[in-house]
């Protein structure tokens, strides 16, 4: 994290502190090479350089007179910066945590159309709630004019957050992909436009082209001059690369790093994508089925899984990706794999049965490798619907105070179902190579941590999560939170939305679509104002 480099670089510094001065001591008097510290300090401390933080004298033995020399001032000025660091880093994090724990943030977004540029927005919002009412206005608005498209828009069927948090990736039922760069404005539209294109061979075609509506406002009013110092400190959403190379739907991505992903759709087709539209699509031979998901394992390896019950590992390779025959398994079931989630150790599916199947991945090749005793059926008599797989020994694997398994290489297992159902368990490793699952029987139960969650009898189309919460979507357009550790529901919910199957989580934020075809909003849990509340949607008692 570039925030807490200044941070954790102050802090080596002052361990290695005392042996610096040590070696200064030891050089002034045995005629050592010396070390200057002043520009160390300087860049830790730039207010200290220009300070009396160090003073530079001439030895009265005869040492090096450009020899630096700390004085008690620039020890204190340090200290002082580094513990203000520390306190900013640490209510920063409290803070979050508070926000995630009790329901505030606030809301923001985008929305990608389909319709072709007609009328311009009436204003340039900038405030949060004025921009969140101008989304659900025009959800309101449309299907009720009679010029309405007869086609039907194309919906949002995916959205994840990349790392760093910087862009959004959105795919949609008409084979289109979106990078959008995240702003910190209230609402933004992006709207079709015809443009002109000179192709290689120097001939020319028509291109469409995704711009922002306000952009293309003809009018001659003030009205962006007006608004320019209030949106000076704003960053705006930019589209920053799209493409619609494919016929299918997208049906689900994978981010792989900071600009790479992972496009599967029903044509179907597998892809690699860049949100640079300087680089280049990669298209991956893969069998004749319908994939159902996509996960990653490393940064240039993801696993995806197809409804026949066969499952492949791919890898990318500078410009190609490529996979070999033993790196596909089939998993033996008579029913269509429904979900997918996936560690870098190994691969969990569900079907519509109802069962859960696990594969092992070899670190060194990638090779899948079935699990057939790991087999279990936690809802007997619906579909696993989501699945999300958290590793790092959340859980405790001790069966009993007696045993002293290791428990840091456990992973969590949440499943969602059609019936509304979601239930925690503990994936631990056994001899051989092998997994089990815990609990194995109803009257048993997990460790520090919830195995049944309060259910809603609503279909859950998407589960994510972390250590501290886990946060279900639900067929009916309702977000909910709960705690891992006794599996009720948070104090809040998030209502509204409509018909949400996708998520995305990152440390400070939560993507959804379900605002109706082309939005996207982003739910902003890193708010500083303890009296923000907007967004919050009390529960009842």
């Amino acid at each position: 994290n570039p925030n807490k480099f200044p941070m954790i670089l102050q802090l080596f510094y002052l361990l290695l502190l005392p042996y610096l001065q040590a070696f200064q001591f030891y050089s002034s008097h045995f005629r050592i090479p010396q070390v200057h510290l002043k520009p160390i300090i300087s860049l830790l401390d730039p207010s200290a350089s220009s300070s009396t933080s160090l003073s530079a004298s001439s030895d009265e033995n005869g040492s090096d007179p450009d020899s630096d020399t700390f004085s008690a001032s620039a020890l204190s000025s340090l200290a002082a910066r580094i513990a203000t660091i520390q306190q900013t880093e640490v209510k920063k994090s409290s803070n979050l945590s508070r926000n995630w724990r009790e329901g505030f943030w606030t809301v923001r977004g985008f929305e990608i159309s389909s319709e072709e540029y007609d009328d311009p927005m009436d204003s340039v919002v900038t405030d949060v709630e004025e921009g969140f009412k101008k989304m659900k206005e025009k959800i309101a608005a449309k299907g009720t004019g009679e010029d309405d498209e007869k086609l039907p828009e194309p919906t949002i069927t995916a959205v994840i957050l990349m790392e760093g948090q910087s862009s959004i990736v959105v795919g949609r039922s008409d084979g289109t992909v979106f990078s959008v760069k995240v702003g910190s404005e209230a609402y933004a539209s992006f709207v079709k436009k015809q443009a002109i294109a000179l192709n290689p061979t120097g001939s020319v075609s028509m291109r469409t082209d995704f711009v922002r509506e306000e952009d293309l406002i003809t009018s001659t009013t003030n009205m962006k001059e007006e608004k320019a110092e209030e949106e000076s400190e704003e960053t705006k959403f930019d589209i920053l690369m799209h493409n619609s190379l494919w016929p299918g739907g997208i049906v689900a991505m994978a981010c792989l790093d900071e600009t790479t992903f992972a496009v599967a759709t029903s044509t179907p087709s597998i892809h690699i994508l860049s949100t640079s539209p300087k680089v280049h699509p990669i298209t991956v031979p893969t069998p004749n089925l319908t994939p159902i998901g996509v996960s990653k394992l490393t940064s240039d390896c993801f696993v995806v899984a197809y409804d026949d019950g066969t499952v492949q590992t791919i890898r990318q390779r500078g410009t190609t990706a490529i996979y070999f025959p033993r790196d596909t398994i089939c998993f033996s079931t008579k029913a269509p794999l429904t979900s997918l989630s996936a560690t870098p150790t190994h691969v969990y599916v569900g079907n519509s049965e109802g069962e859960i199947f696990i594969a092992k991945i070899d670190p060194l090749d990638f090779q899948l490798e079935k699990i057939d005793s790991a087999t279990f059926k936690p809802f007997p008599s619906c579909a696993v619907t989501a699945l999300h797989s958290v590793e790092g020994g959340t859980l405790s694997s001790k069966i009993s105070e007696e045993d002293d398994q290791d428990d840091s290489t456990t992973t969590v297992l949440l499943a969602g179902s059609e019936n509304g159902e979601v239930k925690q368990y503990e994936i631990i490793p056994t001899q051989g190579g092998d997994v089990t699952h815990w609990p194995r029987l109803k009257n048993q139960k997990l460790k520090r941590r919830a195995h049944v969650f309060e259910g809603n009898n609503v279909k859950i189309t998407n589960i994510v999560g972390d250590h501290s919460k886990v946060i279900t979507a639900c067929e009916d357009g309702s977000v909910r939170f709960y705690s891992p550790r006794d599996g009720r529901q948070c104090s809040y919910t998030m209502d509204g939305l409509d018909g949400i199957t996708q998520m995305s989580l990152g440390e400070e934020m939560l993507i959804t679509n379900g605002m109706e075809k082309g939005f996207v909003c982003i739910h902003d849990f890193g708010i500083i104002e303890d009296s923000v509340d907007f967004g919050v949607v009390e529960m009842d008692d």
